[in-house]
């Protein structure tokens, strides 16, 4: 009968190289949700994606949609691992907007 051939030299049985598997795993499915629930404009595109990367958008936006807008930003944020610079600026541009409602101004 032949001899079984030892297949345990092949394994990798050291838990931090799974554990870090794992955690790459996870990284990259969050950020495929983030990418997914929150899109980056692309202002070369449209139009619309051209004033949203410029924050112009923001100005004519009913109070309903800037609440979510600003929902939306903080998920993408608090989930992805290394965020365009773009998504802070949005952040600080929303609340910029709500502030200014909050005192009266038009935009």
């Amino acid at each position: 009968m032949p001899a079984t051939p030892d297949l345990s030299a092949n394994l990798s049985l050291d838990p931090l190289t799974h554990l870090e598997a794992g955690e790459l795993w996870l990284a990259d499915r969050r950020n495929r949700f983030a990418r997914r629930f929150y899109r980056l404009p692309r202002p070369c595109d449209t139009q619309a994606d051209a004033e949203r990367f410029a924050m112009a958008d923001l100005a004519g936006m009913p109070a309903a949609d800037l609440w979510r807008e600003h929902s939306r930003v903080r998920l993408r944020l608090a989930v992805e691992d290394n965020p365009p610079g773009w998504l802070l600026r949005r952040l600080e541009a929303v609340e910029l907007e709500t502030r200014k409602r909050r005192r009266g101004g038009t935009s």
